[in-house]
């Protein structure tokens, strides 16, 4: 994307129109079927704007997932207790209702989750490895990735369904699922 310095009202609204005309397209389509000129048509806005912005739609969808995935790292960066962290995750996937459905939906990026459990992973797996035996960390980094897949689907499966389950529903059954592993890791560390 081409920047330089403030954007003025005119720039936020062409990018927030862009944005929204592609995750409107989103609901229906996935990322590889949507044409620039489909975006631009919804927007009513030329080709060559776009262009002024972005390079296509998957880099329009980059940026849209860069934005959301700043706002989570800022957020939980400095969080070390996984509680926190799951309870911050899952307020700011709420509050970004539209746009959370979009990019967990079968028409999203897949990996964007993958992107933000991963951003914390070195943190657990740290706090684990001081607590076991060495011959056993590999164990746990399989365990970790084990841990780390069911709480993508767990979240996923939550934005899908409409958040029809509570948040603290979501964040307490990440606990349960930390507090097992942190189990077999007290029998383990001895």
């Amino acid at each position: 994307m081409l920047e330089t310095g403030k954007e003025d009202r005119r720039v936020k609204y062409t990018k927030m129109v862009l944005k929204q005309s592609l995750l409107e397209l989103m609901q229906s389509k996935e990322i590889g079927k949507i044409t620039v000129t489909e975006i631009c048509e919804r927007a009513d806005i030329n080709r060559n704007t776009f262009y002024k912005y972005y390079y296509g739609p998957e880099n329009l969808l980059y940026m849209i997932e860069e934005e959301l995935f700043s706002m989570i790292k800022s957020s939980i960066n400095n969080m070390s207790d996984i509680e926190v962290t799951s309870r911050e995750l899952c307020r700011i996937i709420l509050e970004n209702k539209e746009l959370s459905r979009v990019i967990f939906s079968e028409n999203g990026n897949r990996d964007f989750l993958h992107r933000i459990i991963r951003f914390e992973r070195q943190k657990f797996l740290s706090e684990w490895k001081l607590k076991v035996k060495p011959e056993s960390i590999g164990t746990f980094e399989k365990l970790y990735s084990f841990s780390e897949g069911g709480m993508i689907s767990v979240i996923t499966d939550w934005v899908r369904s409409g958040f029809r389950d509570d948040p603290e529903d979501i964040v307490g059954f990440i606990i349960l699922a930390d507090n097992l592993i942190k189990d077999l890791i007290r029998r383990n560390s001895g």
